[in-house]
């Protein structure tokens, strides 16, 4: 799933490529060209495992989020916290390895935990659908 996350990084690049939104996610280039080794042994598998029941659309709103184009929905953020602050740290950091987003690698500590901070205070509102 980690990868899904990282692909949604390249879908949301992609369109500056000249792609269609919906070949986007087959033509991009592939976010492994650009992700560095591990920083240590099964760190991948961790992100894998800890974003495994986050869905795409989510991944999405998050990446989007993160590089300020976008919001994060009260059922997205809900997704996030559950995914947990160490896993969505761990992939803030991640992001801002790889290549194209390098030069906003200062700036994505401070975005992730505004971000963070945006989605518990919603998690903890009551639903938007109870009303």
């Amino acid at each position: 799933m980690m990868m899904l996350f990282l692909a949604c990084i390249a879908v949301m690049v992609a369109p500056g490529l000249g792609l269609e939104e919906n070949d986007a996610a087959a033509e991009a280039p592939s976010i492994n060209e650009g992700l560095p080794p591990e920083p240590s042994q099964g760190f991948y598998d961790y992100l894998d495992n800890c974003t495994a029941n986050v869905p795409a659309e989510c991944g999405l709103e998050i990446v989007a989020a993160l590089l300020k184009t976008e919001d994060v929905s009260y059922d997205c953020c809900e997704n996030l916290i559950e995914m947990g602050k160490d896993c969505h740290d761990a992939l803030v950091e991640t992001i801002g390895t790889i290549d194209t987003f390098k030069s906003l690698a200062s700036e994505l500590p401070q975005r992730g935990s505004e971000v963070w901070n945006y989605c518990a205070n919603l998690a903890t509102a009551p639903s938007p659908s109870n009303y």
